[in-house]
């Protein structure tokens, strides 16, 4: 939900900003409307009751009886994840910025927000590309040449982030598998 947020501010700030064809700012300020309802809606599933009360209705309809009151998540709990997820979205955007910082020579948060709300919009419309093989790199071009930032400049940004994305799976299914070992070492030596 939170990344809806980030994307659609981002959006639209920057397409206040920048200008590119008039249907391409058209489907982003579309595509920034929908997340900011998304996230809107996203808001009021994890915080309100609405879910239960939906679930209780479809329960009756069905035949059922729900005795269970409608719940929603404590405060709490909502305020201790938050920040995991401002903080993830932040570090995304602060990528962008850093890594168009290291291949232009300049950083402007609302660009690197810009560009992340464009390349998330640009991997919402390509879902059904295998594996969005292209999708990214693709998108991160186009940006960089339509706002004069160079297109060889967006092939490296678009192939530097797939770069990373892949040393962080590498480094996940390595722990996965350390993980799994010791965790099958560990009934071995309780026996023991």
């Amino acid at each position: 939900t939170s990344g809806y947020f980030v994307s659609a501010a981002f959006l639209f700030l920057g397409l206040r900003r920048y200008k590119l064809t008039p249907a391409l700012d058209a489907a982003l300020l579309l595509y920034a409307a929908v997340t900011l309802a998304l996230a809107i809606a996203g808001i009021a599933l994890v915080t309100t009751r609405l879910p239960s009360r939906f679930g209780s209705i479809i329960f009756r309809a069905v035949g059922g009886s729900s005795a269970a009151p409608p719940t929603k998540l404590p405060a709490r709990t909502l305020l201790t994840v938050l920040p995991f997820y401002i903080v993830s979205r932040a570090l995304g955007v602060l990528e962008k910025g850093v890594l168009i910082r290291l291949l232009v020579g300049r950083f402007d948060l609302i660009e690197a927000g810009y560009f992340d709300g464009a390349l998330n919009a640009a991997g919402a419309v390509s879902f059904f590309v295998p594996g969005a093989l292209g999708v990214f790199e693709g998108a991160s071009a186009y940006l960089f040449t339509a706002l004069g930032l160079g297109g060889p400049q967006g092939v490296a940004f678009g192939l530097v982030r797939c770069a990373r994305m892949i040393l962080i799976s590498a480094v996940g299914v390595v722990l996965h598998w350390l993980g799994r070992n010791a965790m099958r070492a560990a009934p071995a030596s309780e026996q023991s």
